[in-house]
């Protein structure tokens, strides 16, 4: 760079540095800091402001006043100020509104463009701060929108002393906010792309919840309590914190949200099952008074066909017999009731009593001879514990399956890449007992151990299912803590969850 002063060309050098490190920066508040920073460096300025337009006013997101030691905005202090409005009459309004650098040398002592200089100079008064001179430059970005305005104050020389703003580092300055505003912007459609997939996500996970009055609120409990859980664990800085990234806290949180979507595809018949026989109760209760009927009419029958109700002894015996009908009918309908609940346990006993019932058989109005009960009826009433039938357990169990395949359609890139592993393993235990994979404890990081352990505390605790009552916190824990001692759970995540006391907010 033959024939520019070395001023210039350490400037342009330092440019090029900041340009790449500005790509690089992550972190929202972060990059406006650094912005501010780096401006500052090149120009040896001793205060600066960086404003962004929001709601068509410019509004504070950086302070920096070494003589005043003032740190505000981004990682530092909160800024209390109100927006600037984009008017003329203020210094960086005027430099937003006509996309205009302004050089002033001292502030005391211009007429420019008929700008107001009267806030610097109040503010001056105030803090006791003298500015004197000033280069206020627009943030343009590529589109050519103006969405800031960066304010720098009192440059100094090599000794310290207060000097107006070299003209060439004027360029300097403009390049510098025209890759600042390209990164911003940049950042700016990350978060929006971002936040059009977590809305889509939230979407999508509400839809399929909200499919079922039972389940409505069941992920959005997940995606909390997995968010709390973690920075609980990231705030008490133990092993387990140190596993755990924000990224992949923002993972796990994403995972929750997903981990049902494959539910979207098992009939609700069956996800919503109240009882044993589900909807079919009020069929087989309608059989069994077309049988108690049929009964009482064919003993009416056999009692006339035989002549047996011509006497008070014969009709006393008659009524017997249909008082014997009823008892038996009654005890077949309690039978069923009680087998039907939830709520019961159907032991080995109760079992053979089902069997015994269901070999009954009547006549239908078709002329066929039928069993009180169908085979898929008592099979349902057989089920031991809860309501679903092997087969409906396995439809149930396979929207893991069917969420695996919906999230391998969806692209989720690098910051989201394990989303659609540890959503598809929340019912995975550490000893390989769980599904679909059977995955072992050395397949299962933290995040998918965090998960499972909430969709378990929270179907054990859910006031809205129809199938079962929901547990006192006290014996949900009692559960998961004997689930962690057979080696399913993670005992220490389960310690750390019962002492985190999150489930209480």
């Amino acid at each position: 760079m033959s024939g520019y002063s070395p001023e210039v060309v350490a400037a342009v050098k330092e440019l090029l540095d900041v340009g790449i490190a500005l790509s690089a920066e992550k972190n929202h508040r972060k990059l406006l800091e650094r912005i501010l920073r780096e401006a500052r460096r090149i120009t040896q300025c001793d205060a600066g402001t960086l404003y962004l337009v929001e709601g068509g006013k410019l509004t504070f997101q950086i302070i920096q006043n070494d003589q005043l030691q003032i740190n505000q905005g981004g990682l530092g202090e909160e800024i209390n100020l109100p927006p600037v409005e984009m008017d003329e009459t203020a210094v960086a309004g005027y430099c937003a509104l006509h996309k205009e650098t302004i050089n002033i040398s001292d502030v005391y002592h211009t007429e420019t463009k008929g700008i107001d200089f009267s806030g610097p100079r109040r503010y001056d008064a105030i803090t006791g701060y003298r500015t004197v001179s000033m280069l206020v430059v627009p943030l343009e970005d590529h589109d050519g929108i103006i969405i800031g305005v960066m304010q720098l104050m009192n440059a100094k020389d090599s000794e310290g002393q207060v000097i107006p703003f070299a003209h060439y580092i004027e360029q300097v300055v403009l390049a510098l906010a025209s890759q600042a505003a390209v990164a911003i912007s940049n950042m700016r459609y990350l978060a929006e792309i971002d936040g059009m997939l977590h809305s889509f996500v939230r979407v999508i996970s509400t839809a399929i919840d909200e499919r079922s009055p039972y389940n409505a609120n069941h992920t959005r409990n997940i995606a909390r309590l997995s968010g709390k859980f973690a920075h609980y664990l990231k705030e008490r800085k133990n092993g387990l914190a140190e596993e755990l990234s924000e990224g992949e806290v923002e993972q796990l949180v994403m995972s929750a949200w997903l981990h049902d979507i494959g539910k979207i595809a098992v009939p609700l018949e069956i996800m919503d099952k109240p009882s044993r026989l589900g909807e079919r109760y009020e069929l087989v209760q309608n059989r069994l008074m077309m049988i108690r009927e049929q009964r009482k009419v064919k003993a009416v029958k056999s009692a006339l066909k035989h002549e047996q109700l011509k006497t008070t002894d014969d009709i006393a015996v008659f009524w017997k017999q249909i008082a014997v009908i009823e008892e038996e009918m009654d005890n077949a309908a309690a039978l069923l009731a009680k087998a039907n609940n939830p709520a019961t346990f159907v032991d080995l006993q109760l079992q053979e009593l089902i069997r015994e019932t269901a070999e009954h058989t009547w006549i239908t109005a078709e002329g066929s001879t039928e069993q009180w009960l169908t085979p898929a009826e008592m099979e349902a009433l057989l089920v031991p514990r809860g309501t679903l039938t092997n087969q409906e357990r396995q439809t149930i169990e396979n929207h893991v399956i069917i969420t695996k395949k919906m999230l391998d359609q969806i692209t989720f890139g690098e910051k989201y890449a394990a989303v659609p592993g540890w959503a598809c393993a929340h019912h995975e235990f550490l000893d390989g007992s769980g599904y679909p994979q059977k995955l072992k404890a050395v397949e299962l990081p933290l995040p998918v151990r965090i998960l499972t352990i909430m969709d378990i505390y929270d179907a054990l605790t859910a006031q809205d299912r129809p199938y079962k009552k929901a547990l006192p916190t006290e014996k949900a824990f009692a559960i998961i803590t004997d689930m962690a001692e057979a080696g399913k759970l993670d005992g220490e995540l389960v310690r750390l969850f019962v002492e985190s006391r999150i489930w209480e907010e």
